[in-house]
């Protein structure tokens, strides 16, 4: 990927966007599962380019010293509880929206 200034200027703006967007899910507690899943993801695919692996070298240091446990996977665990409690249906903006979507998202527990 990093051999092609073209693909990169899109991966940073696809990174930025998304980085954005479940941000203010988060933060709003709107749709907050499905920023969840989305958060994690991007975290898995961080700690994937750079895992936290003795004797592994990079360009970029780390900001300290990682044996095999990151802030990666502290996030990671943090969001996986977030996704499996619905505390946003209780504080968040899905408390509003549960009144109003089908069926279909509170049947397969995508909010």
């Amino acid at each position: 990927m990093t051999q092609s200034a073209d693909l990169m200027q899109v991966v940073n703006f696809v990174n930025e966007w998304s980085l954005i967007l479940i941000g203010f899910a988060l933060i709003t507690g709107l749709f907050a599962r499905i920023a969840c899943i989305g958060g994690m993801f991007l975290l898995l695919m961080y700690s994937l380019s750079h895992p936290a692996i003795l004797g592994v070298s990079y360009l970029m240091p780390f900001e300290g010293s990682y044996l095999w446990i990151d802030k990666n996977l502290v996030e990671f665990a943090a969001l996986g509880l977030l996704c499996t409690f619905p505390t946003s249906r209780i504080i968040g903006l899905d408390r509003v929206v549960v009144k109003y979507v089908p069926d279909f998202f509170l049947k397969y527990k995508l909010i």
